[in-house]
């Protein structure tokens, strides 16, 4: 055939010629509408506009966008097109002024979707925020019922619940998201208010260490600085400094990135030495105030008797022997004497091991003394008292 007649074979190939052409021009033509989605979905509508999908899918787009105005015309439009339809009344209903009106988009939504779970979502916030709380209630346990994985909804509801039930919502919090620092701090926030420090602390930790996860420092809210402000209050409450510093170091080191040897040395070194500060400044505290003593000695319990090196003298077997005849009135006579003197007045004395022998009276318990406040300071000091002191602070600085 294409043989039998001449040109037959020019006119095929120039009618294919152009059609392949045509196909290319549409093909570059509709490329243009997928340029972006407003372009698309534009050029969707020009092709359809009794569509009621377009117009709702439009609509979405111009919400994202904050073109509020033109997003509420084509919801209308949809929902002129298909006056049943729930996900727009839903949509309208978050974007129109006025309580009423919204209440009224999301009842319809629910009217035409009894299942519909953002409509319940919706007018649940809406009932809590004009304080209607037992209706919120309501349409947020609905809500929870239609979809029991649905986070947003336990976290409102956390908000409305007495305090008896919110611990059950914050367990299923976190056993819905094990990953989310805002919920461990939720949780900690809530031992906190029922006075268990402890607990609390270790579900701020949990929280510093999963936004330790996410490096992303260009979010409006830092979940690493509010986890670690928590975090660090609830160690200063419990007197736990050194804990502070730790995760002082960590955060810095988080925020520096993964820190080099010398860095981690000289956070280590940095935190050390501050504790052996500490340590040497109650060592010190000790040694200028010490403990005074609730204790009362009698001079005779200081007599310490004298060593002989050639004969043993007769005086100390003297002054045994009248101590042994004391009578039992002079020895109940000195112990009210010591009772007397010892409730009125603490007194810490210094007991050396070194005591030289002494002989008078008083000692031996020939005559009646009772320890009073007035009496000299360096009477029951030694002179090598200062031996131990100065070793003590030796070791404090």
């Amino acid at each position: 055939m294409w043989c039998s007649k001449p040109g037959t074979k020019a006119i095929l190939v120039v009618g294919l010629a152009i059609r392949a052409a045509s196909g290319v021009a549409r093909t570059y033509r509709r490329n243009a509408d997928w340029k972006d989605r407003a372009t698309l979905l534009r050029a969707d509508l020009v092709t359809l506009p009794q569509n009621a999908k377009l117009h709702y899918n439009l609509g979405n787009f111009l919400r994202e966008t904050e073109q509020q105005e033109s997003a509420i015309k084509h919801y209308k439009e949809a929902l002129r097109l298909w006056p049943s339809y729930a996900s727009a009344h839903n949509n309208i209903g978050t974007l129109v002024s006025g309580a009423d009106n919204a209440e009224h988009h999301f009842l319809q939504a629910i009217k035409f979707n009894k299942y519909h779970v953002n409509a319940h979502y919706n007018l649940g916030k809406l009932y809590k925020k004009s304080g209607r709380t037992l209706q919120a209630v309501i349409m947020l346990e609905k809500c929870i019922w239609l979809q029991p994985r649905f986070v947003q909804a336990h976290v409102e509801l956390l908000t409305l619940k007495p305090e008896k039930e919110k611990h059950g919502i914050l367990i299923k919090l976190v056993e819905l998201e094990p990953r989310n620092w805002e919920h461990f701090v939720l949780y900690g926030d809530w031992l906190k208010t029922k006075g268990l420090p402890a607990p609390a602390s270790k579900f701020y930790l949990e929280a510093l260490r999963l936004s330790f996860r996410n490096r992303n420092m260009e979010k409006p809210i830092r979940g690493d600085l509010i986890s670690f402000r928590s975090t660090a209050l609830m160690f200063r409450s419990l007197g736990q400094k050194s804990r502070i510093l730790q995760v002082l170091t960590r955060w810095h080191t988080w925020r520096r990135g993964w820190p080099s040897t010398a860095a981690a040395h000289m956070y280590l070194r940095d935190w050390r030495l501050k504790m052996e500060l500490e340590g040497r400044v109650q060592i010190y505290s000790k040694a200028v105030n010490p403990t005074k003593s609730t204790k009362c000695f009698d001079h005779s319990q200081l007599a310490v008797e004298e060593k002989q090196e050639n004969s043993p003298s007769p005086e100390p077997r003297r002054h045994t022997d009248a101590h042994s005849r004391l009578s039992a009135s002079d020895i109940s006579e000195q112990k009210s004497c010591e009772q007397k003197t010892c409730g009125t007045k603490k007194r810490n004395l210094s007991i050396s091991s070194q005591i030289k022998t002494t002989h008078n009276k008083s000692e031996i318990g020939l005559k009646k003394k009772c320890v009073h406040r007035k009496d000299d300071e360096g009477k029951g000091v030694m002179p090598n008292i200062a031996a131990p002191l100065e070793h003590i602070l030796m070791k404090t600085f």
